[in-house]
């Protein structure tokens, strides 16, 4: 009987260096996708903007009534840039009027005192909160809650610090004080909003239709307005990480599944001729141990085969969430608009993830393939 051996191929090296990048990447990929899903506080929130020019938007003292009436938190941003000082130099600034549940919404932390309160909001207080960025620029550093700021000459106070997703210098005050007031667009009921941020309960489908079911009630329907679920949307970016791991372990299982069928046909064979060529067709204590071997490698390919279809199922359930993201949930918004850092954030870590999975993908499936011709037998 011919005695098989196998001898590394000339390729081997290049396997190794494939199995170590893939590696490398499915770490990477992995230490992104705890970021993904650790943005926004790791809420879910769902983006309303006007699908067409020429909408004016909701009066914010409906969405405050809203509030009042309904469990659901919306916010909204109105922008307009003023001048801002205080122990440094003026700076232009984009100074954000908002409700007092911005902060909750978006799941910003605060690092220093706290977002102004519902009274403040309804009392149009002198109220401002800073994002690092706006600290760093008239401050410098150092505690922050109490001191007094000069917007546009006015004095007001500062009652927080906030890390926001902007990479602009940014004050966020009540859209019901005086200098938001002056906005373009005011009315009986306020300032309008264009685009609004609604706090999810979950990231399915359900809680998304029970939350565009409430809008329905400040005038916000699908006709006029377009629903984005970020939340959902950088959940499946985390997601990506999940589902290129068990692609990896899925060619890993049927590759070990393909060698214990192969080697367990061939003992089988060997075993076979070998009783053949002695005229003996009795097991003897050789034919036993082949026996045994193949069975041992055939449990191995009903275990790789079983545990490759569940990470096959798993893939597949993952994926079918994703149907639920409309394709274009990341069109580029206007510079400065409306919620435009969180987007900007979004898009950012979208882009980073979507090509770490994509080479995740390609080399683990490459390493496989040239793993597959790295031994040949002699």
């Amino acid at each position: 009987m011919r005695t098989r051996r196998y001898v590394a191929y000339k390729g081997t090296p290049a396997v190794i260096i494939l199995y170590i990048a893939a590696a490398a990447l499915l770490i990477a990929l992995g230490m992104a996708a705890n970021e993904a899903g650790g943005m926004f506080g790791g809420k879910s929130q769902l983006l309303a903007e006007p699908s067409a020019v020429g909408i004016n938007g909701t009066g914010i003292g409906y969405i405050e009534d809203f509030l009042d009436e309904y469990s659901t938190l919306v916010t909204y941003e109105i922008r307009r840039q003023s001048s801002a000082r205080a122990v440094r130099q003026g700076h232009n600034m984009t100074v954000i009027g908002t409700n007092s549940v911005y902060a909750a919404v978006m799941g910003y932390p605060i690092t220093d005192g706290g977002f102004f309160t519902g009274d403040a909001y309804r009392s149009g207080a002198r109220e401002a909160v800073l994002n690092e960025l706006a600290a760093a620029a008239l401050f410098g550093g150092g505690r922050l809650y109490g001191s007094p700021i000069y917007i546009n000459g006015e004095l007001w106070t500062v009652v927080g610090v906030m890390i926001d997703d902007g990479d602009a210098e940014n004050i966020y005050v009540p859209a019901t004080s005086e200098l938001m007031n002056s906005a373009a667009g005011a009315s009986g009921q306020g300032a309008a909003a264009g685009s609004l941020m609604v706090l999810l309960k979950g990231y399915g489908a359900a809680e998304a239709a029970t939350a565009v079911n409430n809008l329905k009630n400040l005038g916000v329907t699908e006709n006029s307005y377009t629903f984005k679920r970020l939340g959902k949307a950088a959940a499946s970016l985390g997601e990506m990480a999940d589902v290129a791991l068990r692609f990896a372990l899925a060619l890993l299982l049927f590759a070990f599944g393909w060698r214990s069928a192969l080697a367990a046909y061939r003992i089988i064979g060997d075993a076979y001729a070998a009783s053949v060529d002695t005229g003996v067709h009795a097991p003897d204590s050789r034919g036993k141990a082949r026996v045994l071997r193949a069975a041992v490698h055939i449990v191995l390919l009903i275990a790789c085969a079983a545990a490759f279809l569940a990470l096959a199922r798993r893939i597949v359930e993952i994926c079918v969430t994703w149907q639920e993201i409309p394709p274009v949930f990341l069109n580029a918004p206007p510079p400065q608009g409306d919620f435009y850092g969180r987007l900007e954030a979004l898009g950012e870590i979208q882009a980073k993830i979507l090509g770490l999975f994509t080479a995740s993908i390609i080399t683990s499936a490459a390493a496989q393939i040239a793993a597959a011709f790295a031994f040949r037998e002699r």
